[in-house]
């Protein structure tokens, strides 16, 4: 039985040490921190591509609809190991707050009208759907069975189903050195010891470039910060999750609602500011008035890992014949976490890349140095 390290607890290390486990392997799960401490547990949760405004390749699209089909059999595994992940089926609402809006809102809808169920709302549709929104809406998108669920539940479910399988975990065990001999890796060395494995994976999020690096890997993956809010209400009750120009709004469970989530280049800073919060905050008024001044419950930050074509890094590290990455995967992390871990893990138990897509290789990142 191969002895395997996986060097980050996110939902994309936790994910692949629970499909790795299912394959038969002998996992150690090392995170620096605590298992879903970072990006993971700040996502706003919602399983759709639609999330993200910009435009993804044909291939990446595919990958994402597979993956979400994947969640109906994985989650009732999830249930089992006693971790609630909250998922819910809403649907999404994606309204033009004034007349403005509406021919980019338009051309949104030709570019996605061929998606299962999506339909052009006219104004008194919308309102009729929708309640809650403001009282002049030009139009509105409106996809069905669009999917939520709590991503630091996610996280820590997939991490407790991993732990049934004999997964070890880790947690505050940050990787110091890798141990090497030839173009093979032996194992690492943490502040308490060290670990021996045949092979090992990246997937560190943000912090994967510089564990790479130690490697000689280039890896330019990093950090982008997102911010999200927690707010009381609205008074009437959401039934959808909202998308705007300025703001995504989802309805969560004991009337709050989360409202998120900025893309800001700041480094490593994992901080909320008063101006992105009031942004979010305008944003989300522009759809749903009521929530101008509803109370804050609590704000936060994550870290997203993001690489410069927008893509995640998927396959064998480059210069080492059992050296493994996976990270990057920006805004689609909780969307795509079942399917990268079954694929990363299937790629390594078989010692082959052929079933990883060729376009998310790490070496795509070598001919740039």
């Amino acid at each position: 039985m191969a002895s395997i390290i996986v060097v980050g607890g996110g939902v994309i290390g936790c994910a692949t040490a629970y499909y790795l486990a299912l394959e038969g392997a002998d996992v150690t799960l090392l995170e620096r921190g605590e298992v879903s401490g970072e990006a993971s547990g700040a996502a706003a949760g919602v399983l759709a591509t639609l999330s993200d405004h910009g435009e993804h390749p044909p291939f990446f699209n595919r990958l994402c609809d597979e993956s979400l089909q994947l969640f109906d059999s994985v989650l009732p595994v999830l249930t089992d190991t006693g971790v609630d992940v909250r998922h819910r089926s809403v649907g999404l609402l994606e309204p033009a707050a004034s007349e403005g809006e509406t021919p980019w809102l338009r051309a949104q809808y030709e570019r996605h009208k061929g998606r299962r169920g999506v339909r052009w709302l006219d104004a008194r549709q919308a309102r009729s759907l929708e309640p809650a929104l403001g009282p002049k809406p030009a139009a509105a998108i409106y996809t069905p069975d669009i999917r939520y669920l709590d991503p630091q539940r996610l996280t820590q479910a997939f991490a407790e189903a991993a732990r049934l399988r004999g997964v070890t975990i880790r947690e505050h065990e940050p990787v110091n050195r890798f141990l090497r001999r030839g173009d093979r890796l032996r194992g690492v060395q943490t502040p308490s010891g060290t670990y021996a494995a045949d092979e090992i994976i990246l997937a560190g999020g943000p912090w994967t470039a510089a564990l790479a690096k130690k490697l000689g890997a280039n890896i330019p993956v990093r950090p982008v910060r997102g911010q999200m809010m927690s707010l009381e209400g609205p008074p009437v009750a959401l039934q959808h999750i909202l998308m705007g120009t300025r703001a995504l709004i989802v309805p969560r469970e004991d009337g709050q609602t989360y409202v998120g989530a900025t893309v800001e280049e700041a480094g490593y800073r994992r901080r909320t500011t008063a101006s992105a919060l009031r942004a979010l905050r305008a944003g989300a008024a522009s759809m749903v008035p009521a929530l101008a001044r509803a109370k804050q419950r609590r704000a936060w930050a994550g870290l997203r890992p993001a690489l410069p074509d927008a893509l995640p890094v998927m396959g064998r590290l480059p210069g080492w014949s059992n050296a493994w990455i996976s990270s990057g995967h920006f805004r689609t992390g909780i969307l795509l976490s079942p399917l990268s871990g079954q694929l990363m893990a299937r790629a390594i138990a078989t010692g082959s890349k052929d079933g990883l897509p060729a376009e998310l290789s790490p070496g795509r990142f070598e001919q740039r140095r």
